[in-house]
C-alpha cells in the first residue's frame, strides 16, 4: 500500500478475502486509517499462503491507527503459514472469537503476539490445537 488514505474507513471486514489464495506478504505501512477504524474482523481470513504482516503497528505504520478497533473475530482465521511477531496495541473489547484459529499450522511457523493489548493471553487461546501461537517477551 502506498499511500492509500482510508481516513473514513470503520470497516476492513474481509478486506484481503479476494486474494487470500495468492496473497504471501502483506506490506501496510503506507495505509492510512483513522480514529474511525471500528473493526477489522475477518480482515486476513483464509489467507493460507501468507507468511508475514508489515506495519500492523503503530510504530512502523504512525498512519494506521488502531486504538478504537474492536472486534477482530476471525481476522487470522485459517492463515496456517504466518509466522514473526505481531504488536497488537489495539484495546479490542468486544469480539476476538476465533481471531487465530488454525494459524501458524504449518510446519516451522511460530506466531509471536506482543503489544499493549490487555487481551494478549485470550487471544492465544483463541489459536487451535494445533497452532504455533504465542505470546512474546
Amino acid at each position: 500500500f502506498t499511500n492509500w488514505i482510508m481516513t473514513n474507513v470503520e470497516s476492513l471486514h474481509v478486506f484481503f478475502v479476494p486474494i487470500k489464495n495468492s496473497v504471501k506478504t502483506i506490506n501496510l505501512t503506507g495505509l492510512r486509517t483513522s480514529e474511525n477504524l471500528e473493526t477489522m474482523w475477518a480482515m486476513f481470513s483464509g489467507c493460507t499462503k501468507l507468511t508475514s504482516i508489515r506495519g500492523l503497528n503503530s510504530t512502523s505504520s504512525p498512519n494506521l491507527v488502531i486504538s478504537n478497533v474492536n472486534n477482530i473475530k476471525n481476522m487470522f482465521n485459517d492463515c496456517s503459514s504466518l509466522t514473526g511477531t505481531l504488536i497488537i496495541n489495539a484495546n479490542v473489547t468486544t469480539s476476538i472469537h476465533s481471531c487465530f484459529t488454525n494459524a501458524a499450522t504449518n510446519e516451522g511457523c511460530d506466531l509471536v503476539l506482543t503489544g499493549s493489548c490487555s487481551k494478549l493471553q485470550e487471544l492465544v487461546n483463541t489459536a487451535s490445537e494445533n497452532s504455533n501461537v504465542r505470546i512474546g517477551n
